[in-house]
């Protein structure tokens, strides 16, 4: 009996031991979860983000297409202002030159068929000496207010801003291809630093070009308009922007219904070029 219950008890304490040494040797759902954490977080993080050159690139890269964009957005305000403005003249002016036309038109109809619906000479020549005064009236006032040199301007200040915008989305277009930091993947971070050098360099020639030719286009550009012109077309402009978005969107809806409703609407593409 001694000897059965010391085999027992042995058994037991066998029992247990075996227990905690499985245990012991599975690990702990915490440790698993910190383990692919770490995993996951190396693997995000590629090897080529550690080294000092492709960190240089990143900041440089940044502050170029940051200063790239800023300038532009700033031309493509300046310059919708400027063609508010512009189509503003253009509309006053078209309005003066034709009614003169028409009116001079119509001042030399009169004399010239006067006889015929009997009209007295009198009336034809009251009617010469109004639209005369008319058209004296409408030169005049357009001279007083330099409608066409305002014009002339305006519109050579467009056609500057244009190259400037044009010059300077060339600029982004070349930053573009060194957006993607992939193409840094298995490549030697030291040589992809010198090619960006060179890139840089080359964009930095024209850098000091591109502030005059801005300084001075913005400096034109405050003259011909004073704020109080601006802020008319600004809101101006953002009364034309509400408008067309709101079309827009009507459009873009009665296409969706359209395409949901229709089956054969993707084929309509295949008809147009």
């Amino acid at each position: 009996m001694y000897m059965a219950s010391n085999d027992i008890s042995n058994n037991e304490n066998n029992e247990i031991i075996g227990t905690n040494n499985i245990n012991d040797n599975i690990p702990e759902p915490i440790q698993i979860q910190l383990v692919n954490n770490e995993q996951q977080t190396e693997n995000q993080n590629p090897e080529y983000e550690k080294h000092n050159q492709f960190i240089i690139f990143k900041h440089e890269y940044q502050s170029m297409e940051h200063y790239n964009t800023e300038i532009l957005d700033e031309c493509v305000r300046n310059k919708r202002l400027l063609d508010l403005n512009y189509d503003t003249l253009f509309m006053w002016i078209s309005y003066f030159q034709t009614s003169i036309i028409f009116f001079s038109t119509l001042s030399g109809f009169i004399q010239a068929t006067k006889v015929v619906f009997t009209i007295s000479d009198e009336i034809a020549f009251v009617i010469s000496i109004v639209i005369s005064t008319y058209t004296s009236l409408l030169l005049s006032i357009s001279k007083y207010y330099k409608l066409d040199e305002q014009k002339e301007k305006i519109h050579n200040l467009r056609e500057q801003y244009s190259l400037l915008q044009n010059n300077i989305k060339y600029r982004i277009d070349v930053l573009e291809q060194w957006r993607y930091h992939d193409l840094w993947l298995h490549q030697d971070p030291i040589k992809r630093f010198d090619e960006w050098c060179d890139s840089k360099k080359k964009m930095e020639k024209d850098f000091l070009q591109i502030v005059k030719t801005k300084q001075d286009l913005f400096t034109q550009f405050e003259i011909i308009m004073d704020t109080k012109q601006r802020n008319k077309y600004v809101i101006v402009n953002k009364e034309r922007m509400y408008k067309n978005n709101v079309n827009l969107l009507s459009w873009i809806k009665k296409e969706k219904e359209l395409e949901s409703n229709e089956p054969n609407y993707n084929d309509l593409a295949k008809e147009y070029v």
